[in-house]
């Protein structure tokens, strides 16, 4: 996949009261970019319930506030944690629920990084996790459509589109793959037509017809505007 991912705007809520709580457990946020502002996170090993869900929720707001920095390598990592923690405990279905949005954030993550082949396998396991998350769905499109696989970003975001209907963004996102896809078929026909002719006339060489074939099918990515994180 090739990647060119567009800007994406966040909005940064302060910390409340009870994220100041969870810092005092897990302290060291640092200013600034480097792995080791966050050691303190990324090596914690929580022993019960109630370290593990103030370390996920330090990692939430952690990740939240590198994304808005576009600190985006930090974000990954934090994410990556979360959900390792979650991954053992996935016993309850809300344990899957979060482990889907820590997918569905990192995919975003990662589309930034220009790791986009990383992303569509974070949106996968994001709607493997909580298929009804209708944002898993979201990046799995965006993700597809930079690897250039307008038919399987078409089938996500009307999966996204059947959980919300009355969303506009996803309504254009339909609309918008639904004609890709249809510009494509016609190229893809033509382009057939045209590799077929041209086989003909060199005596029915079949190496010219793959060749032009080869050409036609090559992925055409394009700068996508990504959706919003959790």
């Amino acid at each position: 996949c090739s990647p060119s991912p567009d800007r994406i705007i966040h909005h940064h809520r302060p910390p409340s009261s009870k994220s100041n709580s969870i810092m005092s457990l897990y302290s060291g946020l640092g200013g600034g970019g480097g792995p080791s502002a966050h050691s303190d996170i990324l090596s914690a090993n929580p022993s019960n319930p109630s370290s593990q869900n103030a370390l996920i929720e330090e990692i939430k707001r952690r990740g939240r506030a590198c994304v808005v920095s576009k600190n985006y390598p930090d974000a990954d990592s934090l994410y990556g944690k979360g959900i390792e923690v979650l991954s053992s405990l996935l016993k309850e279905e809300a344990n899957k629920k979060d482990i889907a949005i820590f997918y569905s954030n990192r995919s975003l993550v990662r589309m930034q990084m220009g790791k986009i082949a990383e992303a569509l396998e974070d949106a996968d396991h994001a709607v493997s996790n909580d298929p009804s998350y209708v944002k898993a769905h979201w990046r799995r499109g965006q993700a597809s459509t930079a690897c250039g696989n307008t038919s399987q970003a078409l089938s996500s975001f009307e999966r996204a589109l059947a959980l919300d209907p009355s969303n506009k963004a996803l309504k254009k996102e339909v609309q918008v793959a639904k004609e890709k896809k249809e510009r494509e078929e016609i190229m893809l026909k033509e382009a057939a037509e045209a590799a077929a002719k041209a086989a003909e006339e060199v005596g029915g060489d079949a190496d010219v017809y793959d060749d032009v074939m080869k050409d036609v099918s090559k992925p055409n990515t394009k700068t996508i505007k990504t959706t919003k994180m959790d």
